[in-house]
């Protein structure tokens, strides 16, 4: 089930990744700080922010290093912030609440009202 970008706003929110009071994302240091690149296999590469059960945002970010990886993640939320759901629908953004993915694939969702 696909979210409204007001409601991955909100779990964005939640995750401290933009500014209660002026809606404002958090800078790339701040980002980089709270996200974790996973590699699956020699070239794929997710980028992973959140708590893994509750409330985790997925960027599958085109495969380099990890500082490419990283900006290239730090873009797709910022266009995700401004209204721009092209990454979303393309699913190189996803959110999920049921865990890490063991192997490159899609995050999924269990119990989506109840998030964090």
């Amino acid at each position: 089930m696909k979210l409204s970008n007001e409601k991955l706003i909100d779990n964005l929110k939640l995750l401290g990744l933009v500014d209660l009071s002026t809606n404002k994302p958090i800078a790339y240091s701040g980002f980089k700080n709270r996200a974790s690149v996973h590699k699956y296999g020699k070239r794929h590469k997710i980028v992973f922010l959140g708590h893994p059960r509750k409330n985790l945002f997925g960027f599958y970010v085109m495969y380099d290093n990890d500082t490419t990886v990283m900006k290239e993640a730090y873009e797709m939320f910022l266009n995700l912030i401004s209204g721009d759901m092209v990454d979303y629908d393309f699913e190189d953004v996803q959110w999920g609440n049921a865990g890490i993915p063991l192997s490159y694939g899609n995050l999924r969702q269990e119990q989506i009202d109840l998030v964090v």
